[in-house]
């Protein structure tokens, strides 16, 4: 696997709700039901004087060495303001490496730290107001030999080795879109990956991610709907699809909640993964596990099994290649899939 997160904001009814996500979400951060590139829902930056502390951080699984990452951003205001920044654990909450951007020069600077006082590399990139433009960031943290290399609008504008570790560190253990100077700002289609497998190992150049929502019950439906008859109806707050708890599932291996979805909105030219996203929680003390489920032509993936805790977070599994071919995805593949959750320990 080299696919590590992929996040199109659709998911959310209000910043409350990234919790599920984000194990850590500023308190000025917003949630737009319209503001994303295709008319959908994106990430916000409160605006107004003096500072504000809008971001979400994710904190990254095993041991990252080196990663990409590519976000859609839109600034709003003519404040400088810090835009992504890289944690390790050697700094803790104090993040290593940070990107900056002055709209008043068209300039970003890469800096060591929160502050952009202690800048390592600096190019030239006018973005205009309120129009998104297409980031993307190859970072190694290490104090002699890292990498800070920054694209925008698949221009290459900063290229950067050398110390990129504030702390000393020399592993990725969190990933911040945002900041505590982040005004006016709106963030859409993130992704993050690593360099290990053998797809999806390097820049992957503008990308767009769609949400589809679960449209009907595929089967196997082995829980208990909290009111009706369908199962796939209980997935509350339709219009911006966000995957509520819906069921009150036994504790029983084997058990699974499988559903159609609606079809793509587009016909790319190539998908690099497909994550199965399930928002659960548990109403008792029962040991659980689940784990997000696919089927394509009949062939089945599970993703990885985590323990489902006693508030709402994400369940949830990324596929980089079609289990029934072993190959990258194609849309028609993709428009057939049934997926779900899995009660697996």
């Amino acid at each position: 696997m080299t696919m590590l997160h992929q996040d199109g904001f659709d998911s959310y009814a209000t910043a409350a709700d990234l919790s599920t996500e984000y194990g850590s979400v500023g308190a000025d951060t917003l949630i737009s039901a319209t503001g994303g590139r295709y008319g959908g829902p994106c990430l916000v930056g409160a605006g107004g004087a003096g500072s504000h502390t809008a971001y979400v951080s994710k904190t990254l699984s095993g041991t990252q060495t080196e990663i990409w990452t590519g976000f859609a951003a839109s600034q709003s205001d003519n404040q400088q303001h810090v835009i992504f920044s890289a944690f390790s654990l050697n700094g803790g909450i104090n993040p290593e490496v940070s990107l900056w951007y002055n709209p008043l020069i068209g300039v970003f600077t890469a800096a060591i730290g929160q502050g952009n006082g202690n800048v390592i590399a600096s190019g030239t990139c006018t973005m205009g107001q309120e129009v998104y433009h297409w980031i993307e960031i190859h970072l190694n943290i290490n104090p002699t030999v890292g990498i800070f290399e920054l694209w925008v609008d698949d221009q290459q504008i900063i290229m950067f080795a050398g110390n990129t570790a504030s702390f000393g560190g020399t592993s990725i253990a969190a990933l911040m879109l945002g900041g505590g100077n982040s005004l006016q700002a709106l963030w859409d289609d993130w992704y993050i990956l690593n360099l290990l497998g053998t797809v999806n190992n390097s820049r992957l150049g503008d990308s767009r991610i769609e949400t589809l929502l679960a449209s009907a019950d595929a089967g196997p439906n082995q829980g208990i709907p909290s009111n009706g008859t369908s199962h796939f109806a209980m997935i509350d707050e339709v219009d911006i699809d966000y995957n509520l708890s819906f069921l009150a599932l036994p504790n029983t291996v084997g058990l699974k909640e499988v559903f159609d979805f609606n079809p793509m909105v587009t016909t790319p030219a190539n998908i690099w993964a497909v994550r199965v996203i399930n928002v659960v929680e548990k109403t008792d003390g029962a040991v659980c596990n689940g784990a997000a489920y696919i089927e394509s032509a009949t062939v089945v993936g599970v993703g990885p099994d985590v323990p489902v805790l006693t508030t709402y977070f994400s369940v949830a599994g990324i596929f980089e290649t079609d289990p029934a071919t072993g190959q990258p995805w194609a849309y028609p593949a993709v428009n057939a899939i049934n997926a779900g959750l899995e009660l697996v320990a």
